[in-house]
């Protein structure tokens, strides 16, 4: 290419941008094709499936997760049976322009902070204006599936 002139260059330029273009399109019309037959209609069909299960299996944790801080609140056992289990997260709860507005005056620096990293260094350090509160959360195992099906729970 060090031989090259400009004039080459652009002409390989447009003669590139020309065999791309026909690519693109060669691509986008075997895609089409695709689309329009039978397996193209069962990929489809497929991929809606697999979104649906994702949403249901999402949806089946929630409750799960919901009824099992129900089952704790009232029965105090950290093992909720199933394999799954109680772990208290401590969770900061602050009102963020108030904190804001005393870092402007105290600690300019810490405006600069993303949220993870001023709850995770400096949140803790300011008491009246952060409260760090415990929560139960359910965990579910891994393995939930493989359990289930050694009749483990």
């Amino acid at each position: 290419m060090d031989d090259m002139l400009l004039v080459d260059a652009v002409g390989l330029l447009v003669e590139t941008q020309d065999d791309l273009t026909k690519a693109k399109e060669e691509v986008a019309r075997l895609k089409q094709e695709i689309a329009e037959s039978e397996l193209g209609r069962k990929l489809a069909k497929a991929e809606d499936t697999l979104r649906y299960e994702k949403q249901l299996d999402a949806d089946t944790r929630a409750t799960i997760r919901a009824l099992g801080v129900e089952q704790y609140e009232v029965t105090h056992d950290a093992d909720l049976g199933f394999g799954l289990k109680i772990r208290r997260m401590k969770e900061m709860i602050y009102d963020e322009d108030q904190v804001k507005e005393w870092a402007k005056e105290n600690a300019p620096v810490l405006l600069m902070l993303n949220h993870k990293m001023f709850q995770g260094s400096f949140a803790k350090s300011l008491p009246g204006l952060v409260v760090v509160e415990e929560r139960p959360v359910v965990t579910i195992p891994r393995d939930i599936v493989k359990r289930w099906e050694e009749g483990q729970i």
